[in-house]
């Protein structure tokens, strides 16, 4: 999610907190004001809520696209010695073709 990219993930903790603080506190306060803060409570915490686990989820990716890099190092790394191995394979016999022209 792009949002991610641009607000700590703090931030989004704090309005889970602070919506679910003002859904606690929404029973003491007057009448008059008890659904307008219940409303914007609610919403708070369920944008909290499904932020948290937007982070969440994107913080497993994240962890398996760094996975998937540690092993394309590995084969990458592999893949020159083999490189490395073959090249001196075909060296190799490309001499003894020579030497028995040679002969």
């Amino acid at each position: 999610m792009w949002i991610l990219k641009f607000l700590p993930d703090w931030i989004f903790y704090a309005i889970l907190l602070v919506g679910f603080i003002g859904l606690v506190i929404s029973r003491f306060i007057p009448p008059m004001y008890k659904t307008a803060v219940q409303v914007g409570s609610l919403a708070a915490f369920v944008f909290g809520l499904f932020m948290s686990g937007a982070i969440y989820g994107n913080n497993a990716w994240v962890e398996r696209v760094d996975e998937m890099k540690a092993k394309v190092a590995e084969a990458e790394a592999k893949g020159k010695e083999e490189t490395v191995r073959v090249e001196t394979k075909v060296v190799t016999k490309t001499q003894v073709i020579k030497q028995k022209a040679q002969v």
